[in-house]
This record gives C-alpha cells, structure tokens and sequence, in this order.
C-alpha cells in the first residue's frame, strides 16, 4: 500500500534502513508543496492503522502498526555507492534532519522541521 502512496504523491522510496523508508519527492520535475508532503504523511499514517503485527518478544498480537514520520525540505544529493551491491542513495543536511526528526517522533505522529513549516 506505501507503494501507492509513492507513486501517488511523486514520490520516490530510496532506501529502506532496518524498519524506516526514506522517500524523496521533488528531485524530478515535479516541486512538492509541503500540503502535499503532508497529505502524503496522513495517508501513510492511515494505511498503517490497517496493517497489524504480532511482537513475539512482548507478547502483543495483532497490534496495529504504529509508524513515526520525519519530514524536512531542501536541497540534497544522490549518488549510486558501492561496488559489489551498489545502491541508489539521497544524503545531505536534510536527510539527517529528516531522520532525526523522525527518530524523535512518539509511535503515530508527524514531526516537521522547522524550514518546512515556514514554508
């Protein structure tokens, strides 16, 4: 369903690091407002309070999925890195102010930066 989401929004997801997506918009054509960035954030939430796990470790079953959202806006980089399993990367000041923010986030909220709120 996130997948949807993506191609819905412009959106593109770059890496999945452990339990996180990273997803850029607006490094095409396509300029994302920060209302869409938004929408797209409430849309994420919604689809996750439909996908249920089960935490063998606390004992919690059919739990529904709770996501934290970072979002931060500005300019980036990208690259193709590595040489055995080379991978598609975004990286710069926003990336780590977007992952942080998300870091920080309580379980089913979005954080914004303070750049993108102004905007």
């Amino acid at each position: 369903a996130f997948d949807e989401i993506f191609a819905a929004n412009c959106g593109f997801c770059v890496d999945v690091p452990g339990e996180g997506y990273i997803v850029v918009t607006g490094h095409e054509e396509n300029n994302n407002s920060t209302a869409s960035l938004l929408a797209m954030a409430e849309a994420f939430m919604s689809v996750s309070k439909n996908v249920l796990v089960s935490l063998q470790t606390s004992g919690m079953h059919n739990k529904p999925l709770e996501i934290r959202i970072g979002i931060s806006t500005g300019p980036s980089f990208a690259a193709a890195v590595g040489t055995q399993s080379p991978r598609y990367i975004f990286f710069g000041q926003t990336v780590i102010d977007a992952i942080k923010i998300q870091n920080e986030a309580p379980q089913g909220c979005v954080l914004i930066c303070n750049q993108t709120r102004e905007k």
